[in-house]
């Protein structure tokens, strides 16, 4: 059996046909997995610089405690009180943006550092009224030493530790995300 020229040159074009075919679904399958892998590197650049900024407002709002909680004035607790609104502010910016991506996984910390942010309030309200009722007040030594161990304080004291769990809480709920930031299971 011979070929001539005419069946050559079928024989050449269905091969060349398939090889473009095999081609052009081999570029691509490799583009599909390229934009995988870049969705899913996306992904974990987001992860990464959201738990960034969560913990970065995390350790400021920890830095502003600390302050108000060293110098125990009603007018510098004014100053820390204006402060600690606006970075609570920011962090809940950063703790939408996480639930839109995390669901409800940082809800615990943010409670704990609330229920702090509460106390230190109601502390500073109570202080501020007794300050300004008469001095002749009966209960007002006692009030004061209450009111004292949540505005002035360290680390080491309760108030201090509930502050400080609080922080571990976010550290651990956010550490996934820092470290880890490719083991991401759901890329969307």
């Amino acid at each position: 059996m011979e070929l001539n020229l005419k069946d050559w040159e079928s024989c050449t074009t269905i091969f060349m046909n398939v090889l473009v075919g095999l081609s052009t679904g081999a570029g691509a399958i490799i583009a599909g997995l390229g934009l995988q892998a870049w969705r899913y590197e996306l992904r974990g650049r987001t992860d990464f610089e959201l738990a960034r900024r969560v913990m970065l407002c995390v350790y400021q709002l920890r830095n502003e405690f600390h302050c108000a909680r060293d110098e125990f004035s009603p007018r510098v607790h004014d100053t820390h009180a204006v402060r600690l609104n606006e970075k609570a502010c920011e962090l809940d910016n950063a703790l939408l943006e996480a639930k839109i991506l995390w669901g409800n996984t940082l809800n615990p910390p943010k409670q704990k550092i609330k229920e702090c942010l509460s106390s230190w309030r109601v502390a500073l309200r109570e202080y501020r009224r007794k300050a300004d009722a008469s001095p002749n007040s009966s209960d007002q030594g006692d009030h004061v030493s209450r009111t004292d161990a949540t505005l002035n304080g360290d680390v080491d004291d309760a108030f201090g530790q509930r502050i400080e769990e609080a922080i571990r809480d976010f550290e651990a709920a956010t550490q996934r995300h820092l470290n880890c930031s490719r083991q991401n299971k759901a890329v969307t």
